[in-house]
């Protein structure tokens, strides 16, 4: 353990801060590639945004609930049921299946399979026997085999895209740009007034890629009317050099009265806005509210890290509209998994999302529990997964000391300071930085606390070193050790932002924390770092 010894008070130099020269000015030292969505393979934790992003699993509760959606595996499937959940049951919706149905150059080519006949095939995609041997030059309609592609026709109109009769009605030709989708999607909607397909025939004719994760659509009844809404997933069949997958989320809602049409109840991406790699994760009440709830997340990434940002749209009678109750509040990088199971212990599903990380040389990990009440997510707690870095150690002690938890903030700093077995990182100034601030912090605690000679013994120790801290350290050491008043200390350091040649900058100070990244929860801001 760091034991603060009295030393003698010797005189302050304020050096120049040497931040910038040694990664913490406009570069960023913590720069990576984008990362990738991983492949769904269960795999190591692995927090390194360079390695790639493995889509979280699926809620892990299993806990009965009235408005849960049940797995087509567990029932039959039937139309505008409002517990049904589609699993796969079409090539469109497995991640990793074969596609037995393709777009080639504008028409519809089928993988011909066990137990296929000409007949079940044309009944499938609403065409005639006859079209299909033409369409072929079938000799000998009798002869096809497993493996064989067929080219399936469009039994009515023309254009360069594809169209298919399901149910007396056309499949539209796929628009050109994926904004247009919904639209035309809608369209279709309302020619059939019914969702309890999930729009399949539709993927299908479209050539949408399979969802990263999960289920394609849900249909639940979101505000227990006795009408299924459809949380459809729609992904964007042009080619990309994106390791993501564009994707939008579109909730159709069924007509309230006679006469009225579906309409498009919430839309994620809109005009230029962009998601990637949606998946829906939740589909029962999280709020509190007896509904089912939407819950699912998208990716977002920048050049150096990807977040996960976590949506769940709740229902508003009172608007007819979707509320997205968690917006804003749960965005968290290097996401391994999410679970909505009970932690609270107040009957309602709450949300543990484990991950989040920094740098690359900085991966804290953590289990932030979050809750929703009264309509709105509030975040409870994290429990730091270990991590081999200092960066990660000092963390929880900034976290209590946000929270006024003074004494276990003083035995983290020192507890960190003390353990030898940390990693550092590989960047010059990072650790020198880290190591100062822990003893500035230390510092101005046990002055809290009335220690002065420790406290005077802690503040030397950070002023003694170069750089940004150590800067903070001497003005709070100058006012401090003069007079044994912590307050006279902190108003010292607060006088020195910005305040002449050599002091330390708040956009500097700033800039050194966030270069960090995620995963440092309560990072300090300049006015917090000695508030007393």
């Amino acid at each position: 353990m760091v034991k603060y010894w009295p030393l003698a008070v010797a005189g302050i130099t304020l050096l120049s801060v040497a931040i910038a020269a040694c990664g913490g000015g406009e570069e960023d030292p913590f720069g990576a590639e984008d990362a990738a969505p991983g492949s769904g393979e269960d795999r190591p934790l692995n927090l390194d945004p360079t390695e790639g992003i493995q889509p979280p699993p699926i809620d892990t509760d299993t806990t009965a609930d009235p408005t849960e959606t049940t797995s087509s595996e567990d029932r039959p499937i039937a139309p505008e049921d409002p517990t049904v959940v589609l699993e796969g049951d079409s090539p469109a919706n497995q991640p990793d299946a074969t596609p037995e149905i393709e777009l080639r150059d504008g028409a519809l080519n089928y993988t011909v399979q066990s137990g296929d006949t000409l007949g079940s095939i044309a009944a499938q995609f609403g065409v005639t026997i006859d079209a299909i041997i033409d369409a072929n030059g079938l000799t000998n309609p009798d002869a096809i085999g497993v493996g064989q592609e067929l080219i399936i026709p469009s039994q009515v109109g023309g254009g360069d895209g594809l169209e298919v009769v399901v149910d007396d009605v056309v499949v539209p030709n796929r628009p050109e740009d994926f904004v247009s989708f919904i639209a035309s999607a809608l369209d279709w909607v309302d020619a059939r007034q019914s969702v309890g397909d999930c729009l399949i025939p539709l993927f299908e004719g479209w050539g949408m890629p399979p969802v990263v994760s999960g289920d394609r659509c849900h249909l639940v009844d979101t505000n227990l009317d006795g009408l299924s809404s459809a949380a459809i997933i729609f992904t964007d069949p042009t080619p990309s050099d994106l390791p993501r997958l564009s994707s939008d989320l579109i909730i159709f809602e069924p007509p309230e009265e006679e006469g009225e049409g579906f309409r498009v109840a919430y839309q994620l991406a809109s005009g230029n806005d962009e998601a990637f790699d949606v998946a829906i994760l939740h589909t029962r009440d999280i709020s509190g509210d007896v509904q089912p709830d939407i819950a699912f997340q998208e990716l977002s990434c920048d050049a150096t890290t990807c977040v996960t940002i976590l949506h769940v749209l709740s229902w508003n009678t009172d608007t007819k509209a979707y509320m997205d109750i968690a917006a804003g509040l749960i965005e968290i990088a290097g996401v391994i998994s999410i679970d909505f199971s009970d932690r609270t212990g107040d009957g309602i599903s709450d949300v543990t999302v484990t991950g989040a990380y920094g740098g690359p040389d900085t991966a804290c990990g953590g289990e932030y529990l979050y809750s929703a009440h009264s309509g709105t997510f509030e975040f409870i707690e994290v429990d730091r997964l270990p991590s081999e870095f200092l960066a990660c150690a000092i963390a929880p002690a900034n976290e209590a000391f946000a929270a006024g938890d003074y004494q276990d903030a003083l035995d983290s700093y020192v507890a960190a300071l003390g353990d030898d077995s940390l990693e550092v990182g590989d960047f010059c100034c990072v650790a020198a930085e880290l190591i100062t601030f822990a003893h500035l912090r230390s510092a101005i605690l046990l002055a809290l606390e009335g220690n002065y000679d420790a406290a005077t013994a802690a503040a030397q120790l950070a002023a003694a070193e170069d750089g940004l801290h150590a800067l903070l350290a001497g003005a709070f050491l100058s006012g401090y050790a003069a007079t044994g008043d912590i307050a006279v200390g902190c108003t010292t350091l607060n006088n020195e932002w910005d305040s002449g040649e050599h002091a330390p900058s708040v956009d500097t100070f700033d800039n050194f924390w966030n270069q960090l990244g995620f995963g440092l929860a309560a990072i300090p801001s300049a006015e917090e770092l000695c508030p007393f």
